[in-house]
């Protein structure tokens, strides 16, 4: 599953802005 770590990575991103 590779959703869930492009999801996380996201969600990464956008806790950084």
């Amino acid at each position: 599953m590779h959703f869930m770590h492009l999801t996380f990575l996201v969600i990464h991103k956008k806790s950084t802005i």
